[in-house]
C-alpha cells in the first residue's frame, strides 16, 4: 500500500510533539514538562486512533521492517515523540539544570517572581557581583508576601495582587516594613529582604538603613556587607566600597569561602576601574577569573570576561575587547543565560561603534534589543534604544537619535528608573547641543544633573558639569565653562577617577586655546595626555599630542 499513511502519522507526531514540547510559554522545566507530555500524549492519541479509524486495511511494505500495518504507523509516531521527549529533557546539556540566582527552586511562584524581575529597576549587568543574591532575598519577600495571601492578611494581599498584575514591588515594600515594626523575631531576615527590595527599587536611603540594621545584628553578613560597598560605589564612595569588598576577602579566608573571593575580587576590579586604575583592575578581574575557573562557576567565568572586555576597550585595545566579549557570549549562549547574551551583544555593539563600524554596531545593538522584548527585560530595552540612539547621533541621523532616547527616557520613567532618565536627558542634551539649540541642551543637561544630585551619584554629576561646560563654551560665555569644568575636575579627583580627570583637563585646555591663552593650554593638554599614558589608553593619549602639535603650527 501507499507510504504516505507513514509520512502522514510520522510528521503529525512530530510536529504537535514539537509544538507541545519546544514552544511553551511556561518558565520552569516542570511546566515545559508538563505541557509537553500532554502534547505528546495527544499526539500519539490521534494518530493511533487515526490509521485504526479511517485507515484500516493499510499496509506499509519497508524494507528491513517489513509489513507495518496501520496501527504500526501510529506506534511509529510515538516512538518519535518518546525520542524528542528524551532529548529535550535528557539530552540537552546546560540549560536549566539548576535555578539560577534563586529563581525556581525557591519555592514561590517562578512566573510570579519573573513578574517582578522584569520591573526591577537597578542594573544587573555582568559588572555587579554578588554575595546571597538580591534576586534570592526578592524570592524570600516574595514568598512571604504569598504566605500571608494564603492567611487571608490584607497588606499581603493587596502585595500579591500588585506583583501579579504589574510587577510593581512598593506594595511587597510597605508590606515588609510594617513587618519589621510586628515581627521582632524575624527581624535580620526581614532587614535583608527589605534591602533588597529597596535598592532594586533605587530607593538607596531605605536600603542603606535595612542594611546598616543587618550589620547592627551580624557584622559579618558577606551580603550586607557586599550591598553596602554597592551603595558606595553608587554614590562614588569608592574608598568606602573598596574597604567594604576588602571586608569580604578578610572573612573569606578558606576554600569553602571561594566563591565570596570571587565575588570580592570582581567588584574590588570594578572599584579600580571606576578610577581609571585599570592595570590593578586587570589583575583583580583575572583573579576572580581564575577562582571562577576552579569553581567551574561558567556564569562567574563569564562575568569576568565581559569585565575584562570593558577594561580593554576603556584601554583601546579593541581587538582583545572582542575577543573577551565574544567569550563571555559564548560561555552565556551555552549555558543558556539570554540575559547575558543582551548585555555582550551590547558591549559588542559600543566596541563597534567605537572602531567606527556603526552598520555591526546597530546589529549588535538590535540582536541585544530582541532578547530584551522576548524576556519582557524593560530597563535593557532602555539600555539598547539608548545605544541605538548613540548610534544614530555617530552617523549625523539627529532626529532618529532624538526618537531613540526618548524612547529609553519613556521606559525608565515608566520604571522609575532614575538613573536610567539621568542618562536619556543627558544624551537628548547631545543632541539638541549638536543641532545648536544651545536652551534646550542645557535644561537637558540640568535634569540629568539634578538626579545625579538626588541619587548621589556623583561620576555622573560630574560628567553633567562637563557637558553644560561645553554649552558655555559653545556660546562663548568662557568665564562659566571654566566654572563648570572645573567642577567637573573636582569632582573626578575626589573619586580619584583618573580616565574623567585626564578628560577635564582636556576640556580646560581646549577653553585657554579659545582664549589665545596657548600656554596655558599646553599646560593642561600636556596633564591630560600624561594620565592617560599613565593609565593606559593609547589611542587618547595619541589625540591629545595632536591637539599639542597643532600649537605649535
Amino acid at each position: 500500500m501507499s507510504i504516505w499513511p507513514l509520512i502522514f502519522g510520522a510528521a503529525l507526531a512530530f510536529f504537535l510533539g514539537w509544538i507541545s514540547i519546544f514552544r511553551p510559554r511556561i518558565e520552569g522545566r516542570s511546566g515545559q514538562f508538563v505541557v509537553a507530555l500532554f502534547g505528546a500524549l495527544a499526539a500519539g492519541v490521534f494518530v493511533l486512533l487515526l490509521p485504526g479509524d479511517i485507515m484500516v486495511g493499510y499496509e506499509v511494505d519497508l524494507p528491513g521492517l517489513g509489513k507495518l500495518t496501520a496501527q504500526g504507523v501510529g506506534g511509529l509516531g510515538v516512538f518519535l515523540l518518546v525520542l524528542v521527549l528524551g532529548f529535550r529533557f535528557l539530552g540537552r546539556p546546560g540549560r536549566d539544570e539548576r535555578p539560577r540566582n534563586g529563581g525556581e527552586g525557591d519555592g514561590n511562584s517562578p512566573e510570579l517572581l519573573l513578574s517582578v524581575m522584569k520591573h526591577l529597576t537597578s542594573e544587573l549587568g555582568d559588572a555587579r557581583q554578588e554575595v546571597g543574591t538580591l534576586r534570592e532575598q526578592l524570592a524570600a519577600a516574595i514568598r512571604r508576601a504569598e504566605e500571608g495571601d494564603k492567611r487571608g492578611e490584607p497588606e499581603a494581599k493587596a502585595a500579591v495582587a500588585d506583583l501579579r498584575q504589574t510587577g510593581d514591588t512598593a506594595s511587597l515594600l510597605k508590606l515588609l516594613l510594617a513587618m519589621r515594626q510586628t515581627s521582632p523575631g524575624d527581624v535580620l531576615e526581614l532587614d535583608r529582604q527589605i534591602a533588597a527590595v529597596a535598592y532594586l527599587r533605587g530607593e538607596i536611603a531605605t536600603a542603606e538603613a535595612a542594611l546598616k540594621e543587618v550589620l547592627g545584628i551580624a557584622p559579618d553578613d558577606m551580603y550586607a556587607i557586599n550591598l553596602t560597598g554597592w551603595i558606595h560605589v553608587l554614590r562614588g564612595e569608592l574608598q568606602e566600597a573598596e574597604a567594604a569588598f576588602n571586608r569580604i576577602l578578610d572573612l573569606a579566608t578558606d576554600d569553602s569561602n571561594a566563591a565570596h573571593q570571587a565575588v570580592a575580587y570582581g567588584n574590588l576590579g570594578n572599584v579600580h576601574y571606576t578610577r581609571g586604575e585599570l592595570d590593578k583592575a586587570e589583575e583583580m578581574f583575572n583573579k576572580a577569573l581564575e577562582i571562577n575557573r576552579q569553581l567551574g562557576s561558567r556564569e562567574g567565568v563569564a562575568t569576568s570576561y565581559g569585565n575584562l572586555g570593558l577594561l580593554y576597550a576603556d584601554r583601546g585595545e579593541v581587538d582583545r575587547a572582542e575577543e573577551m566579549y565574544k567569550k563571555a557570549l559564548k560561555v552565556h549562549e551555552e549555558i543558556g543565560h539570554r540575559e547575558g547574551m543582551a548585555n555582550q551583544y551590547g558591549n559588542l555593539g559600543l566596541l563597534y561603534s567605537a572602531r567606527g563600524d556603526l552598520d555591526k554596531a546597530e546589529e549588535m545593538h538590535n540582536k541585544a534589543l530582541e532578547i530584551d522584548k522576548e524576556l519582557e527585560r524593560r530597563e535593557g530595552m532602555a539600555t539598547q534604544y539608548g545605544n541605538l540612539g548613540i548610534v544614530h547621533f555617530t552617523r549625523g541621523d539627529l532626529d532618529k537619535a532624538e526618537e531613540f532616547h526618548n524612547n529609553a527616557l519613556e521606559i525608565n520613567r515608566q520604571l522609575g528608573c532614575r538613573e536610567g532618565m539621568a542618562k536619556a536627558y543627558g544624551n537628548l542634551g547631545n543632541v539638541h547641543l549638536t543641532r545648536g539649540d544651545l536652551d534646550t541642551a542645557e535644561e537637558m543637561y540640568n535634569k540629568a544633573l539634578d538626579i545625579h544630585k538626588k541619587l548621589g551619584h556623583k561620576e555622573g554629576m560630574a560628567n553633567q558639569y562637563g557637558n553644560l561646560g561645553n554649552v558655555h563654551r559653545t556660546r562663548g560665555d568662557l568665564d562659566k565653562a571654566e566654572e563648570m569644568y572645573n567642577k567637573a575636575l573636582k569632582v573626578h579627583e575626589k573619586l580619584g577617577h583618573k580616565e574623567g580627570v585626564a578628560s577635564d583637563y582636556g576640556n580646560l585646555g581646549a577653553l585657554y586655546e579659545a582664549r589665545g591663552d596657548l600656554d596655558k593650554a599646553r599646560e593642561h593638554w600636556s596633564r591630560s595626555r600624561d594620565l592617560y599614558a599613565k593609565i593606559g589608553i593609547p589611542h587618547m593619549v595619541e589625540k591629545v599630542q595632536g591637539w599639542i602639535d597643532g600649537l605649535d603650527r
